[in-house]
């Protein structure tokens, strides 16, 4: 038979990267074409109720901190924004039961990467708090890691506060001390 209907299910579907266009294949997790993150891949078609209310806690933190969650969204259960210079990266991790903060100390120093990551280990060992250093895509990033349950807005914004400023205090040693770069921010790295 012939029709309409017989032409729709001849066709395919495209997938399309969100930032160029560029044809993609459902899978892909980064455009081929330009490089940027593929969102919402892997992602379960309704989200879980302890993810529902992990994402409803970081909105509430996001306007405690004067910040309005939509301007600052990403992708899903994702949030980039910027404070004094720094960015930082909130993300819903775990399905919902964690929510994870991220931001950039340092770029790999040139030289000296021997030294650099072995002060980054005892910095970790005696620095951090609950925080924790690590070495992704060639940059030294501070990571910290919260209770999705217990993510109480003005609760969380103190130790939001306490994170920049020990994450700053980090930035500081690692150039002084290597002189460590400046490294990408995560909006030029998603476009690299």
């Amino acid at each position: 038979f012939g029709g309409p209907a017989a032409e729709v299910l001849k066709l395919q579907p495209r997938y399309a990267c969100t930032e160029c266009d560029a044809s993609i294949k459902a899978e892909q997790t980064r455009c081929t074409a330009c490089g940027a993150w593929i969102p919402y891949v892997d992602e379960p078609l309704y989200a879980p109720p302890a993810w529902v209310k992990a994402q409803d806690r970081v909105q509430k933190l996001l306007l405690h901190l004067g910040v309005k969650p939509n301007t600052v969204n990403v992708g899903s259960g994702v949030w980039l924004m910027k404070v004094e210079g720094a960015e930082f990266l909130i993300s819903i991790v775990e399905g919902g039961d964690a929510v994870q903060f991220r931001t950039r100390i340092a770029a790999m120093p040139r030289a000296n990467h021997a030294m650099f990551l072995r002060f980054a280990l005892s910095a970790n060992d005696a620095a951090t708090g609950d925080g924790q250093l690590s070495i992704r895509n060639e940059t030294l990033e501070f990571v910290r890691q919260e209770s999705g349950y217990s993510l109480v807005p003005a609760e969380a914004v103190r130790r939001v506060s306490e994170f920049g400023a020990l994450a700053e205090r980090l930035r500081s040693v690692f150039t002084e001390a290597f002189g460590a770069e400046k490294p990408l921010s995560f909006s030029q790295d998603r476009m690299k």
